[in-house]
């Protein structure tokens, strides 16, 4: 599904992380996965989970199986810091694999997931009203900005070539950015978009107990993938599609942040019309979709992976 492609997960932190779900379906499909992880206090476990995953990543220095899916690295990645972004994709641009695509007029990278949230500790043990300016301010810095901060420096990386004016009548799957890719009949010019994926919480969109300031960051978060969407889709930005995936409550090291996550999840599994939510593996699965050339035509998106509740009052 993935085959030949390149992506980059940010997020990961253990082998519980819904964001390490998301590499070993995207490594199982085929893509050559970098995984990016907040301090380095991660990178030991994640190097022990990529040597497991892919035996490869070991002895050829992260750079993944030759011709396949594999972990072409561990890094370490400041989200709240614009230049820490910018410089961590211009790095990958200069990876050894990458340079060979350009060389063939392909996109550096074709799939992005943005796993990323955080609210200081007092604003999950306090209450929504309690929340100071500057904690509402840091967890909408780190759990909706840096979705605009990662597209903003992924988006030269996905775009096969130099920018040209939008087509008339282009096909619906058409990248559209090369300038001799401006007609409908130059058909072989025209590529999928790349793909920005990012994961949310229903919390966004109804108040959940103990979720506080992070369900107004989720509702950020969702805005700006929409207006992501927005701008990114047209051939002449890239074609580069953005959507977010929303399970239910998946016990992992974040969950445990929230205060009344036991109960949320107890409710929530009680509501769904399947007695369960996805677990990190389906999210994974679900993320690889929307990261193939099935899903060129879906973006703007919110996907609720949660056994149903979100469809039913009771």
């Amino acid at each position: 599904m993935l085959a030949g492609k390149v992506g980059v997960v940010f997020g990961a932190a253990n082998k519980r992380s819904i964001a390490w779900g998301v590499v070993e379906a995207w490594v199982s499909a085929g893509a050559r996965v970098h995984v990016v992880c907040q301090s380095e206090r991660f990178v030991k476990g994640l190097e022990g989970l990529a040597v497991a995953l892919d035996p490869s990543s070991a002895s050829s220095g992260g750079s993944g199986g030759s011709g396949g899916g594999g972990i072409a690295g561990i890094h370490v990645c400041d989200v709240a810091s614009d230049d820490a972004i910018l410089a961590f994709f211009e790095a990958l641009a200069e990876d050894g694999v990458s340079i060979a695509r350009a060389s063939k007029r392909e996109p550096l990278l074709d799939c992005v997931l943005h796993s990323i949230a955080h609210a200081p500790t007092a604003a999950m043990k306090g209450t929504l009203l309690e929340t100071t300016r500057a904690d509402f301010a840091s967890a909408h810095d780190v759990s909706a900005y840096s979705l605009i901060a990662i597209a903003r420096a992924a988006k030269p990386l996905m775009i096969a070539c130099p920018q040209a004016a939008e087509p008339v009548n282009a096909p619906n799957n058409s990248r559209g950015v090369g300038a001799e890719a401006t007609t409908p009949e130059n058909a072989e010019a025209w590529r999928f978009g790349g793909s920005i994926t990012a994961l949310s919480f229903q919390g966004s969109s109804r108040a959940a107990p103990g979720y506080n300031v992070m369900g107004c960051a989720k509702a950020s978060l969702e805005a700006a993938a929409r207006g992501l969407a927005l701008e990114l889709g047209p051939p002449a930005a890239g074609a580069v599609r953005v959507n977010v995936l929303s399970p239910g409550p998946v016990s992992t090291l974040a969950s445990r942040g929230v205060r009344s996550f036991v109960e949320l999840k107890a409710a929530g599994l009680a509501r769904a019309p399947l007695r369960r939510t996805a677990s990190a593996r389906e999210v994974g699965a679900a993320a690889a979709f929307l990261a193939s050339d099935g899903a060129a035509s879906v973006t703007g998106q919110v996907w609720c992976l949660d056994g149903g509740a979100s469809a039913v009052m009771v």
